[in-house]
């Protein structure tokens, strides 16, 4: 790893300070970390960090960073164009300010980027001013966020020692929390991609329904009219299919807008009783049992999407089945559970990830729908050929990833 040990001191105009912040705050742990080995420290680290969402992959890196380097503080900024940064974490102090600053502003930034290495700054000389609100007077490692061949941002290291093993970790680190993030960037476009595929399918398609379901009424007022009541049974039906397969492109059509992100989801606060109740009744699937608890189940959800997406999958499952079901509504720590069987009991699914190969397209639209909201949703075939479901969802729809 080249360290760049001759970069001397380094002063800031009234042109070229270097803006504070107001990203979000990590806070420093247990100074009982100075007591174990650097490469213990690490190896903690990068456990945490193959175990993290990207969510909170940044938010680890800067608390790790701050661990393994004993230093003061340590910032995350992302790059926003070719020539601006943005600080999304800071930790374990915060400062408030402008969260962007020209990628010239920060010091040895540019340098760091384009040599996809770890720069070492050292403390500027005192010049009777102190540092500024960022601590640019401070000795630090600049450390590029790398995946690839892609320069993300950089993670900034605020009063850490100048060892050249040190930085070694650093860049590690940051190139793992860099992996995580490209990832997500990368899911996120393939996401923008499929929604915009099937907006134009669904928008193709309906046009087609559109019309068919203009004839299908056509063709049933002229046989209304004939004596032989079949034909006119045979066009009621063709209307009803029509108007089902209309149903489900309204329901792809709202999967393909809110995974392209042409519509974000808009949650409120609500008791989640409330919402499935309205979700059977949506359904209009007869003879559901329901086992709602007796204290509300408050969250942020959107409260229409999630409606949707359970009265789909009501209806989905239980098209074929005797009644009666039991739908049950679990709140847990991490949030709410809501577990559909066939029958007086509920059955546990085999695996968490488990998918049921029969599952038509009213329990895709649902799931779609329930991971938007950063749920997850299994379907399986019971013992008795009939299909069950589990909806995992969070108290609240999570924040917007740090990209």
């Amino acid at each position: 790893m080249a360290i760049d040990e001759g970069i001397g001191t380094h002063r800031h105009g009234p042109n070229g300070h270097y803006r504070s912040w107001d990203g979000r705050r990590v806070t420093r742990s247990s100074r009982a970390s100075e007591r174990t080995p650097p490469l213990a420290r690490f190896e903690r680290a990068v456990q945490r960090l193959a175990a993290a969402s990207a969510n909170a992959a940044l938010e680890v890196l800067v608390e790790e960073a701050v661990q393994l380097s004993h230093a003061e503080q340590a910032e995350v900024w992302l790059r926003r164009g070719e020539q601006e940064l943005q600080c999304v974490v800071s930790g374990p102090d915060r400062s408030t300010g402008d969260t962007f600053a020209p990628l010239s502003v920060v010091p040895h930034a540019a340098e760091a980027l384009a040599r996809h290495t770890a720069v070492y700054v050292h403390a500027a000389s005192s010049d009777g001013h102190g540092p500024d609100h960022a601590g640019n007077h401070r000795a630090a490692w600049l450390v590029p966020l790398v995946a690839g061949d892609q320069g993300l941002g950089v993670l900034r290291v605020c009063g850490a020692a100048s060892d050249p093993e040190l930085g070694s970790l650093l860049f590690a680190l940051a190139a793992h929390a860099a992996t995580i993030l490209q990832a997500q960037r990368d899911a996120q476009v393939l996401a923008v991609r499929y929604g915009s595929l099937v907006n134009v399918a669904a928008h193709d398609l309906r046009n087609v329904i559109t019309s068919l379901k203009g004839y299908a009424y056509l063709v049933e007022r002229y046989l209304a009219e004939q004596a032989d009541e079949r034909p006119g049974r045979w066009a009621a039906l063709v209307s009803r299919q029509v108007n089902a397969m209309a149903e489900l492109l309204a329901g792809l059509v709202e999967v393909g807008r809110v995974a392209s992100g042409r519509r974000v989801l808009e949650p409120e606060r609500l008791d989640l009783r409330a919402l499935v109740q309205q979700a059977v009744v949506t359904s209009q699937v007869p003879d559901l049992r329901l086992e709602l608890p007796t204290v509300p189940a408050n969250g942020e959800w959107d409260a229409a999407r999630l409606t949707h997406a359970i009265a789909w999958a009501l209806r989905s499952a239980l098209r074929t089945t005797d009644p009666p079901a039991t739908l049950r509504l679990e709140p847990s720590t991490a949030g709410p559970i809501l577990l559909l069987c066939p029958g007086s009991t509920v059955e546990e699914p085999p695996a968490a990830t488990t998918w049921c190969e029969t599952a038509d397209l009213p329990l895709y639209v649902a799931r779609a729908l329930v991971e938007a909201h950063g749920g997850q949703m299994t379907c399986w075939q019971t013992a008795h050929g009939t299909l069950a479901w589990r909806i995992e969802l969070p108290w609240s729809v999570p924040a917007a990833p740090l990209l």
